[in-house]
């Protein structure tokens, strides 16, 4: 393996955490020796953003007699504040579509990035889970 080649695996980093896909755009360069403090540190972020995104949903208010999942995509600058966000895959349901991408909309927050990380931003993919509720 060459070392463009090892530098461009660091550049992009993909991990998965119960559902939870996370890809990090790194500066590679502020890796080196502090790599492995940084996977625990991220690791830990993933994480919590997992248990955040969980306790919004269980929190939404949503009452509907039918359930589905709603796959979204979204990216989380190292202040904690979703950019983007999209629905990659419906559930077939605006009501649950709408639901599932209120808890991500651009200027909302999660938790800022561990000091130190060489992380610029990260790209979630998220399946949000509906079940029927009355």
């Amino acid at each position: 393996m060459t070392n463009r080649s090892i530098h461009s695996l660091r550049a992009s980093v993909t991990r998965a955490l119960g559902g939870l896909v996370v890809i990090c755009a790194l500066n590679s360069q502020a890796l080196g020796q502090n790599e492995r403090k940084f996977f625990v540190s991220m690791s830990e972020y993933k994480s919590t953003l997992a248990k955040t995104l969980a306790f919004r949903l269980n929190n939404t208010g949503y009452r509907y007699p039918f359930g589905g999942t709603v796959l979204l995509v979204f990216v989380v600058n190292r202040s904690g504040v979703v950019e983007k966000a999209e629905i990659k895959q419906t559930s077939g349901s605006r009501y649950l579509d709408t639901l599932a991408l209120d808890l991500v909309r651009p200027g909302t927050s999660f938790l800022p990035f561990p000091d130190g990380s060489p992380v610029k931003n990260l790209m979630a993919t998220a399946p949000l889970h509906f079940r029927p509720r009355h």
